[in-house]
């Protein structure tokens, strides 16, 4: 395959994109985004050898968006991205690189299959609704009204959010930040189902024997930052990489940086 060349696809109602040749990389998204938060990371791994596999997950981008609320189940989401991988990489082992959301697909994905991985990088990694702050918990309990207000915003409102919220754009250049309201507005509204209906991993981590690395904004105001700490130290073969004064979106924010460490870390582990 040219190094070059994007090839999207879609199986089994998730579309992804492919590049490059060598040891493949799942990259996973996280919630309301879509395969293009992995556009420069991509990039980097194919010149440095990699074959790149960014996807969209249900409910987002231009993959399956389910119409029932309780099809946004983690289990649900789980199975999907497991039969994907499978018929999209056969049996190869593989380097899975996921941000938030994607992260915990990450972590239930090892833990389900530790002989189809190589090594795992979490960027911010959700592992647990305890993670939250208090006001993201209270609204754990009424999916159903995020949901509404979610889908009645209307489009033009979406830009101004994006740009106001320091926790994700700042250090953005505005050409991503239209490419995140542009994937929120495409997002069906229906992904806040998924949140509530996931297991804690924090307590499973240490079942993880893979070489994985953590990485997380310091200004992060989804998640604590503190879970983060604490999930390298629970992990056997874990390391840690926190970012000063950047926020929930690491690989967006502080890009140089970022592929260069995630680069050296799965090159490493060849």
């Amino acid at each position: 395959m040219n190094a070059t060349m994007m090839n999207p696809s879609k199986l089994n109602g998730i579309n992804f994109i492919t590049q490059g040749d060598g040891p493949p990389v799942v990259l996973i998204h996280g919630m309301g985004a879509s395969l293009r938060n992995w556009d420069f990371l991509s990039h980097d791994l194919v010149s440095c050898g990699f074959q790149a596999y960014a996807i969209d997950l249900p409910g987002h981008g231009d993959s399956v968006k389910w119409q029932d609320a309780q099809d946004y189940h983690i289990n649900q989401f789980n199975k999907t991205f497991r039969e994907w991988i499978h018929a999209a990489l056969d049996d190869r082992q593989i380097i899975l690189i996921g941000h938030s959301l994607g992260a915990y697909l990450s972590v239930q994905y090892t833990l389900n299959q530790p002989e189809r991985v190589r090594s795992l990088v979490l960027v911010d990694p959700f592992l647990s609704t305890d993670q939250l702050s208090p006001f993201l918990r209270f609204g754990l309990k009424h999916p159903d009204i995020s949901a509404n207000v979610l889908g009645r915003t209307p489009p033009w409102v979406v830009q101004p959010i994006v740009n106001l919220n320091r926790n994700i754009s700042a250090n953005l250049p505005s050409t991503i930040r239209n490419q995140m309201a542009n994937d929120y507005k495409r997002a069906t509204p229906l992904i806040v189902h998924i949140t509530p209906t996931v297991d804690n991993l924090e307590n499973r981590l240490n079942e993880i024997i893979h070489p994985t690395l953590v990485t997380w904004g310091e200004k992060d105001r989804t998640l604590s930052t503190h879970s983060f700490e604490a999930a390298v130290q629970k992990l056997p073969n874990g390391q840690g990489h926190p970012f000063p004064g950047i926020g929930h979106i690491p690989h967006l924010c502080a890009v140089p940086e970022f592929n260069r460490i995630v680069v050296d870390f799965i090159s490493s582990q060849n």
